[in-house]
């Protein structure tokens, strides 16, 4: 919805340790100072609801109390989306904005949006 404020988010306001495999072997974690725009696609026109940007990988967590990972890589299984909205919208949009079956949800707010991490 707010495709220019998400982009300009750093990678740490989602509250994921993010990595990359590393010449398929093993896996490395990356800066959380990389901008969404960095790692993610920007997303079509997918409504007035859609996220914004999304990226495939693999989503990691051994248990409810360890932090998350997400392995960003093409072939992955997993995607992740972040969307970007008004802080001010009612609950019955917000809840417009969740899809249902998430693995993970991360939420950060500014001082005006609102932005909400899925893996799906």
């Amino acid at each position: 919805m707010y495709s220019e404020k998400v982009k300009t988010l750093t990678l740490d306001k989602a509250n994921i340790i993010f990595g990359i495999t590393l010449s398929g072997r093993m896996d490395i974690e990356i800066s959380l100072n990389y901008l969404v725009y960095d790692w993610f696609y920007k997303l079509g026109n997918s409504g007035v609801y859609g996220p914004d940007y999304g990226c495939s990988g693999y989503f990691m967590q051994e248990n409810k109390f360890n932090r998350v990972k997400f392995i960003i890589n093409d072939n992955g299984t997993d995607r992740l989306f972040v969307t970007g909205f008004k802080k001010n919208i009612s609950n019955e949009e917000k809840e417009k904005i969740r899809f249902e079956n998430t693995k993970f949800i991360s939420y950060f707010e500014d001082t005006e949006y609102g932005y909400l991490f899925q893996i799906i």
